[in-house]
């Protein structure tokens, strides 16, 4: 299945109510932005990130620079694996502060090695993800994080809240509805198999299936079927 990328922040939005961290780095306009300003601190996320091919093109990285960038996050890998393997001889706060190093080094050596506009691609594709982070709601996003980056007057502030919590009411409203749909198509499949099996064929289907679990499962996983129709790209 693939995925939209940074896209579809409705989708986002249904699954996780349905269901019911990312960090986002400081972007001034007109300067090089700093993902370590405001005490934002995502360099673990950053180094994994730039492990995928999509992103190296996205930031436009030229082969070079994907050379450098992919040595770096194998020596970090092959630390961190060294030093998971003899963490029974180290505290957990120093486990921590090993593997904190070692990201670090492999984060400072990739920023080394990209240019003033790769690097603010680079921060504004976690800002997106910081968005997707908080169902594509951008007055969540502006009560949260960007409200120092943005540097938020309080009256902006509670703006953002009183605009956050109005929306929240219309969406699980219209999830609710969404959901009762969905589920509907499932309960039909299921009665249009049932038609094509045999008695014994149905007595055996239900005895494997046994009785519904009232936990964590629910009789129609609607979640499920939304992130697969909603996200995958595989019909478009």
């Amino acid at each position: 299945m693939r995925f939209k990328t940074f896209t579809m922040p409705f989708s986002f939005t249904v699954i996780s109510i349905l269901l019911a961290s990312a960090n986002v780095p400081n972007m001034n306009q007109g300067q090089e932005a700093s993902p370590l300003k405001n005490g934002f601190d995502d360099k673990g996320m950053i180094v994994n990130m730039l492990g995928g091919s999509k992103f190296l093109s996205e930031i436009e990285a030229v082969p070079e620079q994907r050379e450098k960038i992919k040595k770096a996050i194998a020596a970090s890998r092959a630390e961190t694996t060294k030093a998971l393997l003899n963490r029974s001889t180290m505290t957990k706060a120093e486990l921590f502060e090993k593997t904190s190093a070692i990201e670090t080094s492999a984060y400072d050596e990739i920023m080394e090695c990209l240019l003033p506009h790769q690097k603010k691609r680079l921060w504004q594709l976690m800002a997106q993800r910081e968005l997707i982070r908080v169902e594509g709601r951008f007055a969540k996003l502006m009560a949260g994080n960007f409200n120092k980056e943005l540097t938020l007057t309080p009256t902006q502030a509670n703006s953002m809240e009183k605009i956050s919590r109005e929306n929240d009411k219309k969406l699980k409203e219209l999830a609710k509805r969404f959901a009762n749909d969905v589920e509907a198509v499932l309960k039909s499949e299921k009665e249009q198999v049932y038609e094509q099996l045999t008695k014994t064929q149905i007595e055996m289907l239900d005895d494997r299936l046994g009785d519904k679990f009232k936990g964590l499962l629910t009789e129609y996983p609607v979640a499920g079927v939304l992130r697969k129709h909603l996200y995958s790209t595989e019909n478009d």
